[in-house]
Formats: structure tokens, C-alpha cells, sequence
């Protein structure tokens, strides 16, 4: 089932997504709904399923408590150079839309990807899993302020015009 959501205007405007614009001024708001998010437990190698329900929540923190929820699980997609999981540091700064096209903004220590040290697809993949659950987006692309590439990792990872299945 997909969910409808807000889009934030100085007065409110309900939109049902398929064609709809914006600009990084507008908060996009889930309206109610849950998601359902699978991980394999590093110690066990268990994979266990979690349903998180969604009451009228911006975009933004439904990613950020979804990657607290990882981290609080010891779900870890690999670590930064000095050890630590990068999913600790790691946060959506904001989520809005490009024409037709959901930009997820990261902080930076997303960048650690690029370095090697993992391969993105774990997370980029999760993350896709999540917006198809949430909204009706067909594609997102993920930026972080300063990178200017299309893509990340060595592998060549691309981070722009992702589509959802």
C-alpha cells in the first residue's frame, strides 16, 4: 500500500505524488502508514524483520530514525578510518523534490563510502527499500554538500537517478 503525503507551502497543499514539483524549501510529510525493514545480526547471522509504524512524520526523520534504528541494532555497513561505524555519524539533512526527482541530502561522513572502506550498495539499497515503502517516488538521487560526482566508490556506485522497482 502507498501512503500520501504533505507538501509543506506557507499555507499547506495536499499533493498526490506522480507529477508533483518542489524546491528544497518545502518539508515533505509521510502521512501515516508503516514500513517494514529486514538486517542480518552481525553476531548470529540471524536476519531479523522489524515494522515501524509512521504517524504524520517528516521525510527526514523517518530516514534518520530508520538509521538510528540500524544503528541501535549493531547494523553496520562498514566503518570510518578510525573505526567507528559510519552509520553513527551518518544523517539525512533534508529531503525534497527536483521536478519529478526525490534528492535525499546526507552529511557528510556518507563520503566514507567513497573511500573504500565499504560498498554503499547495502545502505543505497535499504534505502530504496524504505522510499518505496513511504511514498510513491519512482527515482531519488542522494547529494552531499561539496560532492560534485555522480557516482561513489571505486566501484563506481551511482548516486544520481536511482530508480525504485
Amino acid at each position: 500500500m502507498k501512503y500520501y503525503f504533505f507538501l509543506i507551502f506557507f499555507s499547506i497543499t495536499l499533493f498526490f505524488l506522480g507529477g508533483c514539483t518542489s524546491t528544497n524549501n518545502e518539508e515533505i510529510i509521510i502521512e501515516a502508514g508503516t514500513y517494514e525493514f529486514s538486517y542480518v545480526e552481525v553476531i548470529s547471522g540471524e536476519e531479523n524483520t522489524y515494522t515501524k509504524k509512521v504517524e504524520s512524520s517528516s521525510l527526514e526523520i523517518i530516514l534518520n530514525d530508520w538509521i538510528s534504528d540500524l544503528v541501535k541494532n549493531n547494523v553496520s555497513y562498514g566503518n570510518n578510518p578510525v573505526g567507528k561505524n559510519i552509520l553513527k555519524d551518518l544523517e539525512v539533512r533534508d529531503a525534497y523534490f527536483k521536478g519529478n526527482t526525490l534528492i535525499i541530502v546526507l552529511s557528510e561522513s556518507f563520503l566514507y563510502f567513497n573511500e573504500g572502506y565499504t560498498h554503499p550498495v547495502y545502505f543505497i539499497n535499504g534505502l530504496k527499500r524504505i522510499l518505496s515503502q513511504v511514498t510513491d517516488v519512482t527515482e531519488f538521487s542522494i547529494e552531499v554538500p561539496g560532492y560534485k560526482e555522480d557516482i561513489i566508490h571505486p566501484d563506481g556506485l551511482s548516486i544520481k537517478n536511482i530508480y525504485l522497482m
